[in-house]
Parts: structure tokens; sequence; C-alpha cells
């Protein structure tokens, strides 16, 4: 599943990554003995998990992944490259408008008019911790314009030793990725270093949640650079 279809569905998020490992020790593991599990020591974390929630999403249809030009294996009510909106999701399934029944999100890869409609990958996708940083150092900032990253930093490092130890270290990482520029609209960006071209793929080495070390190129260059793309 694309990480992005689990923005706002954390908790949904956490139970899919505790199953997988969990399956890795035992391949017959049901998720509902999982679920039962988690209940007995923690029954606050299955309330309300895969609960069905209002979400309006632009979700493109990507088949399942089959390779055949024309994947019939997900329902006949849906095309694929078509834009869908979802109703809602529960952190599994989707409600698309106009169709009957639940489809998987697995089949869809989320569209965000944020990246101009463009197909999105996080590459926050295993830098959850920096994501959340993120996405809390930007919410502060709006009632704060002048509060700095360390100051936020310090402020979790108080509460949550832990969650800041290792933010936004250097690790391995190997992604594909396709230089778009800086975003600026101009028919060919120039503000990027000389080394990228547009619409290129590159390989990344390293990744600490903002900046890439790329294959062939000294220095670090942002994310924003990029757009990350699962197959080549």
């Amino acid at each position: 599943m694309s990480p992005e279809h689990l923005i706002g569905f954390e908790k949904e998020e956490e139970f899919n990554r505790i199953c997988s490992e969990a399956y890795q020790d035992c391949v017959g593991l049901k998720v509902r003995t999982v679920e039962r599990i988690i209940a007995h020591i923690n029954p606050s974390f299955t309330k309300g998990l895969f609960e069905i929630r209002p979400c309006v999403r632009k979700l493109k249809y990507i088949g399942c992944w089959c390779n055949k030009n024309e994947c019939s294996c997900g329902s006949d009510e849906f095309e694929l490259g078509r834009v869908y909106e979802s109703e809602d999701f529960n952190g599994g399934t989707y409600k698309i408008k106009g169709h009957e029944g639940r489809i998987g999100s697995a089949y869809f890869r989320v569209v965000s008019d944020e990246f101009d409609g463009k197909e999105v990958t996080s590459h926050s996708f295993g830098f959850e911790n920096e994501r959340l940083f993120n996405v809390i150092f930007v919410q502060a900032r709006k009632d704060c314009p002048t509060l700095m990253a360390r100051t936020v930093r310090r402020i979790i490092a108080q509460v949550n030793p832990s969650f800041v130890d290792g933010l936004f270290r250097i690790s391995p990482c190997v992604r594909w990725l396709k230089y778009i520029g800086c975003g600026c609209e101009e028919e060919m960006c120039s503000h990027g270093p000389s080394f990228f071209k547009v619409d290129e793929i590159y390989e990344s080495i390293d990744f600490n949640g903002a900046t890439y070390g790329i294959k062939g190129y000294e220095g670090r260059l942002g994310l924003a650079y990029f757009e990350w793309i699962q197959r080549v």
C-alpha cells in the first residue's frame, strides 16, 4: 500500500507494520489473532481500528500491478489511469463516489492537488518521525512565524527524548528519483545543480528525511526536487 493512503490513519499503519513483522515469524498468523492479542494489553488501540471515516481523496486507478497491459484483475467498474473520488476510507478499503461496495487501497494511487495532479509517492516512507516532525513544525510556524526548527526539537526532546534520537540521521536508502526541478514552472528549470536534468531518473544512496545523497553527485539535494518512482 502506498504510504500516502495512511496519512490520518496512523494507528492502522502501525497495526499493519505489527502484522507484517509477526507474519515473518508465523506465516499462518491471522490478522484477527494479532488484533485480539493487542486488545488484551491495550484495548484503546484496537477501539475504532479500521473504522469507516469520511475521507475525500482523488484516486488514480492503477490496477493490481500484475504487469499486464490491460489489467482485468480488479473491478470492471474501474478504468486504468482514470481518477476517481473517494467518499470514505477505513485504512484498508475505500468507498468510491458513484460506485457500490468497497475496494482496496492497493488498486489506487493518491493524486494530490498540491502537486498539480501528479502521482505522489511519499518520500517519508520509512522516515515517519521526520514526517511527523515537519507536520508539527509547519503547524507551529503558523502561530509563530519566527519559530526555529531547533526550538521545536528541544521542546519535543523534553517530553519524548526517544522521538528526536536519530531524527534526520543519514541512513542508507536506495530509490529511483525523477528530477522535477524547483517547481518554478519554467519550461527548463535551471535553479538546481547543473548535474541534474529535468525528467531524468537518478538513484539515491542515502536519505535523512529531508535531503538525498545521489549516486555520482557530490553533496546533498532536498527531496522537493524529486519524485520518488517505485519502478523504472
